[in-house]
């Protein structure tokens, strides 16, 4: 049986509809999500960067407990889905921080960019704690020595 005369009148939907670009006010709303979506990606990586570097270094350090305290956190970050980090930091952290406004009502110390950012970045740091790691220990002990001898 051939299924593609069958699934003819479906192609438009299954692919990406470009219908929705054409009204002014999706497109405005599609642009606008795009564009916060590149934010949030290169803040988050840009941090989760740092975050990998600095877990990385302190897991080769001499310092068991702060070898043990990375361990852990490398541990639960990558264990987690990042969407239940998401929601256990806004709902759950951000309720817990709050400030009181000027009209004397409770306001949120971060808002849901932040948390997204704090909740991407530290999901991300956690990986890349992981292949910076992975990538230090790799390098022979041969090519150390020689890059110490060369200075």
């Amino acid at each position: 049986m051939d299924y593609s005369s069958i699934l003819d009148w479906l192609w438009p939907d299954w692919f990406f509809n470009l219908a929705v670009v054409s009204d002014e006010y999706n497109r405005g709303r599609y642009l606008a999500g795009l564009w916060m979506t590149a934010k949030l990606a290169v803040v988050s990586i840009f941090f989760s960067l740092i975050i990998g570097a600095i877990g990385a270094a302190v897991q080769g350090a001499q310092s068991k407990t702060l070898r043990v305290l990375v361990g852990f956190f490398v541990a639960f970050f990558r264990n987690t889905p990042p969407l239940v980090q998401l929601y256990f930091f806004y709902f759950a952290i951000g309720t817990v921080l709050r400030i009181t406004g000027d009209n004397g009502l409770p306001q949120p110390l971060i808002g849901n960019f932040g948390w997204a950012i704090i909740s991407l970045s530290l999901f991300a740091g956690a990986l890349n704690v992981e292949i910076f790691r992975a990538g230090i220990e790799a390098v022979p002990k041969s090519t150390v020595e020689a890059a110490e001898a060369l200075g």
